[in-house]
């Protein structure tokens, strides 16, 4: 700690005032080394030619009065501490000397003549000093919070535009990919079914590696795809009523000659009673698809995977399984399995590994058809992922979608409940028109139907974001009926139900819900 004397200017015309200011700080048992000028004008002169570590100043000077000496001097050193020490006791001026950065307003009278003053005096000066290194730091602190808070804006500008770029090359390099992988994949079929001729066991058993990996390909081509399309929130959700028996139907074929190469066993275990789901079955069979692929990648020749479903009563969901019996994965590598790009040891080959997509794609498509996703492990014993998908229940679903938002968004947040009504028109007209609606939804709305003609959607966002929908949904309607061949889509009537907060719609909105669905009609009728 420095006990070099503290450098004082007194800026003081009177020369008894002076004289007791300058005895009250010898009496005061400090160090000051004081330097004493009688005017304004040579107060600036010294500030210019000299660095000081406090300033005390009466204000009522022969060149100078009030708050304008201290702006004048404040020009000259911005960091010197100012004490005012003034006959004058107004309340007001020494707000407004705060204010303009004065550390502090004595009284002349209990500083220079009182007992104790010069200890006094002497305090409001070391506080002065102390609080202006303070402030000094603070406003260092700030401009260098600012500094990195441009810094950061123009990193994080330049990461955006380099992901926009990396997002566009991803999406251009997916698409170019698709034409060249469907040609192959047709070529190898005309040579597996025998088109263009016979072929040896052992070409047969080479085409089909190629078809194999060459589906692998197409596989992680849609995993970029899906990934692009669900960062920028374009990719569309048609939830709506299915068995899942018919979605395994659509990929068993494909698993099957899968694991067939590989020589593993796969086995299905459907109960024939297990009731309709409410999803998006492309999104439900991708996920499938993508668990039953990992499965049967990680097990070793003869190894065994099982595909399960069954009806979880209680929670009104099914479960969806897809178990292996492989090398199983580690405690540790078990809560980074999801993230993107993300490749544990589990006994797969170089040749066999892909981009670290499809788990955590699965991931996002199981979270948007409204379920959860689980998996347990023990190694050298396999593995068993599962989901769940809401039963094809409005109520049901309808709390499974406000649980969604409720864990995306803040409970403060609009939630809103709107109607779709369309005038009468042909079976198909109206499957077209559902088809419609869901294109103009958005992933984070849920559209159910209520009636033949009547859709209820759910929405996070208030009565402007009803309206932002609205005109939407009548924009698209109008260009899909200038250029659709046919009959066009029937004209739809809106009525607004809400909004309300998210923290309140256990009441309000299931309420609202219930009362619409009592008077439900069967789709069919």
């Amino acid at each position: 700690m420095s006990h070099d004397p503290c450098s004082l200017l007194l800026v003081e015309d009177d020369p008894d005032h002076a004289e007791l200011a300058q005895r009250a700080l010898s009496n005061s048992g400090g160090a000051y080394d004081v330097e004493w000028v009688t005017c304004l004008a040579d107060a600036v002169n010294r500030l210019r030619s000299a660095r000081f570590d406090v300033l005390l100043l009466e204000l009522d000077l022969p060149d100078s009065q009030g708050l304008d000496a201290v702006a004048i001097l404040r020009r000259h050193q911005p960091d010197l501490p100012i004490v005012v020490l003034s006959s004058l006791i107004s309340d007001v001026l020494a707000t407004d000397l705060l204010k303009q950065g004065l550390q502090d307003y004595l009284i002349k009278d209990s500083m220079l003549t009182e007992p104790h003053g010069g200890e006094m005096l002497a305090r409001a000066i070391r506080y002065a000093i102390h609080r202006q290194q303070a402030s000094a730091e603070i406003q260092r602190l700030y401009r260098h919070s600012q500094r990195q808070r441009e810094l950061l804006n123009q990193k994080n500008q330049r990461l955006g535009k380099l992901y926009s770029v990396a997002q566009r090359v991803v999406e251009n390099v997916s698409h170019e990919f698709r034409t060249p992988l469907t040609v192959i994949k047709e070529y190898v079929s005309l040579f597996q079914d025998g088109l263009l001729g016979g072929v040896t066991p052992e070409q047969a058993r080479y085409l089909d590696v190629v078809g194999d990996r060459t589906e692998d390909l197409s596989r992680m081509v849609e995993d970029m795809l899906d990934i692009s399309k669900l960062d920028a929130g374009m990719l569309t959700v048609r939830r709506t009523e299915c068995a899942v028996q018919d979605a395994l139907r659509s990929i068993l074929p494909g698993l099957t000659r899968k694991a067939a190469l590989k020589g593993v066993s796969l086995q299905v275990h459907v109960d024939e009673s297990l009731p309709s789901v409410f999803c998006d079955v492309d999104k439900f069979a991708h996920t499938i698809s993508n668990l039953a692929v990992n499965a049967i990648k990680f097990c070793q020749d003869q190894g065994n995977v099982q595909i399960r479903a069954w009806l979880h009563e209680e929670a009104s969901e099914v479960v969806i399984e897809v178990a292996d019996d492989g090398a199983g994965i580690h405690d540790k590598d078990l809560a980074r399995i999801f993230h993107r790009f993300t490749q544990v040891d589990a006994g797969a080959s170089n040749r066999e590994r892909g981009f670290g997509l499809g788990l955590s794609i699965a991931r996002e498509l199981v979270d948007l058809n409204l379920g959860q996703i689980t998996v347990r492990s023990q190694l050298h014993e396999g593995s068993c992922f599962s989901f769940t998908l809401p039963v094809s229940n409005p109520r049901v679903v309808a709390e499974r979608f406000l649980e969604r938002l409720t864990r995306q968004s803040d409970r403060s947040a609009a939630v809103s409940l709107c109607m779709f009504r369309v005038e009468a028109a042909a079976a198909e007209a109206l499957d077209d028109f559902e088809s419609f609606l869901y294109y103009v939804l958005r992933p984070n709305d849920l559209a159910l139907r209520v009636d033949r003609r009547t859709w209820m959607v759910i929405m996070a966002g208030d009565a402007e974001g009803f309206e932002k929908l609205r005109r939407r949904a009548t924009k698209t309607l109008h260009e899909t009926n200038r250029n659709r061949i046919g009959p066009p889509l029937p004209r739809f009537m809106t009525q607004l139900v809400g909004p309300w907060n998210l923290s309140e719609e256990s009441g309000a909105i299931e309420k609202n819900i219930a009362m619409l669905l009592a008077n439900k009609e069967s789709v069919n009728t």
